[in-house]
Parts: structure tokens; C-alpha cells; sequence
């Protein structure tokens, strides 16, 4: 069993690797925009994210460790993207404070296991300009997260990690969102779900 955190049901149409072959445009930015897109995305990066603090439904509630692969085409419309994020990694939770990611139940032992997410999502953006390279490995950033942070079990007394949002990596602010299907599954050491209490 896994313990699964989905907005809508996620079809994932395509795959998050860098190499070949190229990547396919998710359904969902083409059925909301059925014209106009370029097939070959425009940015294919990895960026590893250390000590990010995991949100749930009462606050924080494990530190995760990541590779996010982000993936972004274009469309001939001005200033029209689709986005694909992908996250693989592990995550951490901490007795004594740590909350379940689900109702809030206090967690009695310290846990770990395996973690997985997609999103995807159209945005407008006024301008491109690109301070890192738009293919490959981007590198490693710590997002400053604490066990301390998470044992607090509370959004109200935490101020979250300091964050690297790739997109400002790329382009200036964003004039509008429009969020589809996102979908995250989490998964102990023993493949049993975690946190769904």
C-alpha cells in the first residue's frame, strides 16, 4: 500500500529524462491548448534539492531529499508555456512533533522511505531570461530546512525553507498559473504507506 497526496488523477504522457528520446507535450496542456506548440521543449533540466520541508494538511511534515526534473515548451500564442515537474527521492520524518502529512496524528518513531510527484501546469511569463543553461544538470541546492522546523507539527511557527524556484532561473514574473493534475506518493522502507492515518 502507498500513501498517496493527488489533486486529480495524473496522466503522465511523458518522460522525464534528459536524454533521448524527446519528450511529449502532457495531454492536459494540449487539451486546454490544442494549437500551436513546438514539440522539442525549450528547457529539460535536473536540479537536486536537499532539506526541503514537506507540507501536509497541518503543517510540515518531513524533510525531503530530491532530483526535480523540469521540462517546458513553448507555444506559438505570446508568451504561452506548459510545464512538467517530476520529483524522485526520499523523505524523513522525526518523533516528537513531526505531525501525519494526512490528519495531523503525532508520530511516535521516526520514519523514512521512497517519494514521487508530477505536476503539471500552463503559465504565461513576460520575458526570458535565462541565468542557468536550458538543458542538462543544474546543480545541487539546500533548501534550509530543520528537524527542528518540523517537529514544531504547525505552519503558524515555522517559516519554511529558503527556497531556489527553478522558473526564476528562466523567466521574469508570472502573469497567470493554471494548475491541471499533480499527483505525490509516498512510500516506507517496507513499501507500506506512511503518514495516512
Amino acid at each position: 500500500m502507498s500513501f498517496l497526496l493527488m489533486g486529480t488523477s495524473f496522466l503522465l504522457t511523458s518522460t522525464a529524462s534528459i536524454s533521448s528520446p524527446t519528450p511529449v507535450l502532457p495531454t492536459q496542456c494540449s487539451t486546454a491548448y490544442p494549437t500551436g506548440w513546438v514539440a522539442s521543449p525549450m528547457i529539460n533540466v535536473v536540479m537536486k534539492v536537499q532539506h526541503d520541508e514537506d507540507s501536509g494538511n497541518v503543517g510540515y511534515w518531513a524533510l525531503d531529499n530530491y532530483a526535480k526534473t523540469v521540462i517546458v515548451w513553448a507555444n506559438s500564442a505570446p508568451n504561452l508555456y506548459c510545464a512538467l515537474e517530476t520529483y524522485s527521492g526520499t523523505w524523513t520524518t522525526f518523533s516528537g512533533g513531526s505531525l501525519s502529512p494526512q490528519n495531523g496524528v503525532a508520530q511516535q518513531a521516526s520514519g523514512s522511505g521512497r517519494m514521487t510527484g508530477a505536476y503539471v501546469f500552463t503559465f504565461t511569463a513576460p520575458t526570458i531570461t535565462p541565468t542557468k543553461p536550458m538543458q542538462g544538470n543544474i546543480g545541487t541546492y539546500d533548501f534550509g530546512g530543520t528537524p527542528a522546523d518540523i517537529q514544531l507539527g504547525t505552519y503558524a511557527l515555522q517559516t519554511g525553507p529558503t527556497a531556489a524556484h527553478v522558473f526564476s532561473f528562466y523567466f521574469g514574473p508570472f502573469t497567470s498559473e493554471n494548475d491541471y493534475q499533480w499527483s505525490w506518493m509516498y512510500t516506507n522502507g517496507k513499501g507500506v504507506g506512511y503518514g495516512n492515518m
